[in-house]
């Protein structure tokens, strides 16, 4: 399998590619030989096979962060060149280009600027412009912001990149559908545990949630509204809560 990687067709390389991924998951350990030709698959010509090498580069990545920190700036120049549209056109989806190595993109980055400042200070410029670009109103953009704000949260915290991310999901929040409802609720959860100042002037549209029929939305809001509450809203907070009640 490890010299398939080395194969002329693309095809054969990204199959192979697949294959290791799988017998990690089989056998975990079994690839601590092959970390510097995975590497090398990360450079690999053809968008497809590089996508691949994501997946089985972030299992490793998550067993043992510390040794791929090198590989941040490959990551990010990579998340870079896609959402400056250079991959092929065969790779978007509804005009959205590469979304899903986009998104596995964010969890990998997730993974890596986690409590580390210096490794998260190479991440905010491109965060910030995959949150801007992706904002096209259709649901793979929300599905790669709402990733975005997640791999915002778990990384060293930005006070703009946190603001920016807050707005953003708050128009997850006013949306009429359901689904986004209940995302921007959970994601505002998220930027609540890092510094409960970032959602606190979307409270209003938090609030509005608790007239939403889904119950589990509004179970879900609840938990948010006690996170959110400190001693200059909860007076505001109690009194919509019995309004509610009543």
């Amino acid at each position: 399998i490890v010299e398939l990687l080395d194969h002329q067709h693309e095809v054969v390389r990204k199959k192979a590619v697949m294959a290791l991924h799988r017998l990690h998951i089989v056998q975990p350990g079994s690839l601590a030989a092959l970390t510097d030709k995975l590497r090398k698959v990360l450079c690999d010509k053809d968008p497809a096979v590089m996508g691949a090498s994501l997946h089985v580069l972030h299992m490793l990545i998550e067993e043992q962060p510390a040794a791929f920190k090198d590989l941040v700036p490959s990551f990010v120049s990579i998340l870079k060149q896609i959402t400056e549209h250079r991959l092929p056109s065969s790779f978007d989806y509804h005009r959205m280009p590469a979304p899903w190595i986009q998104i596995k993109l964010l969890k990998v980055l997730a993974s890596l600027g986690a409590a580390d400042q210096s490794t998260s200070n190479h991440m905010y410029e491109v965060l910030y412009d995959v949150l801007k670009r992706a904002d096209t109103g259709i649901n793979i953009g929300f599905a790669i912001i709402y990733e975005c704000v997640r791999t915002v949260t778990a990384i060293y915290p930005n006070v703009q990149l946190m603001e920016s991310a807050a707005n953003h999901i708050s128009r997850f929040v006013s949306s009429e559908n359901h689904n986004l409802k209940y995302l921007g609720i959970k994601s505002l959860a998220s930027i609540v545990q890092v510094n409960p100042k970032y959602a606190l002037e979307h409270q209003l549209v938090v609030v509005e949630c608790m007239e939403d029929p889904d119950e589990t939305l509004k179970r879900k809001t609840l938990d948010l509204l006690f996170k959110m509450t400190n001693a200059n809203n909860v007076m505001f907070v109690v009194d919509k809560l019995v309004h509610h009640l009543g």
